[in-house]
């Protein structure tokens, strides 16, 4: 069973659209090593991608740490990805590998993504959907997505980034609470935008 480590201080820090590069991680098998590598409000989301990808082509480990530079710019991570996923490794990159792997070894992202992942903890509860979609205007119940709560399971927080209002995408995310331990579970909602018609119904 893992603790929740720094939860309430690390985790306001990230972006939804940082937390969903953390949770698309663990979607595509990645363990808590590769994660840890880039879970960190060092890097933007787009960053964070950069290094996930790399991951997922398998690329080693110790030439994925190349990447793991917070100055350097997204596209230019993207760039070095790509030789490495072929084969081909940035000399700069190279040399300054056991420089970022110490850096690694000391920062946050360690702590962040301990933090992030679901503890191995046997709650009653879940999610009776992975996706929702609900049209524009339209009240969202976070409720009646959960299914099996009990207060045994510890203190149940609800998403609250749903803007009903603006069309888009979100990763809702639920989680408990309990005795320094965190259950997560995730709800994509896709907020329709009303045709003119239905908005012409409404005047």
């Amino acid at each position: 069973m893992r603790k929740k480590t720094f939860y309430s201080l690390l985790a306001p820090e990230l972006t939804s659209l940082q937390k969903e590069q953390i949770a698309l991680g663990k979607d595509h098998d990645l363990d808590e090593k590769d994660i840890a590598m880039y879970a960190s409000s060092r890097y933007n989301f787009e960053q964070m991608r950069e290094i996930r990808l790399a991951l997922e082509h398998h690329v080693e480990r110790r030439y994925v740490r190349s990447l793991c530079d917070p100055s350097l710019p997204a596209k230019k991570m993207k760039e070095m990805r790509m030789d490495l996923q072929h084969g081909r490794f940035p000399r700069t990159g190279i040399r300054n590998l056991e420089k970022t792997a110490a850096v690694l070894a000391g920062g946050s992202a360690l702590f962040l993504v301990l933090a992030l992942f679901v503890p191995e903890h046997r709650s009653t509860w879940h999610l009776n959907a992975t996706e929702a979609e609900i049209l524009q205007g339209e009240r969202f119940d976070p409720m009646q997505y959960v299914e099996g709560y009990r207060k045994e399971d510890g203190v149940l927080v609800l998403p609250e980034n749903v803007d009903t209002e603006t069309p888009g995408s979100v990763l809702a995310e639920y989680r408990t609470v309990q005795n320094g331990t965190v259950t997560r579970q995730y709800l994509r909602v896709t907020v329709k935008e009303k045709s003119r018609e239905e908005l012409s119904g409404l005047r």
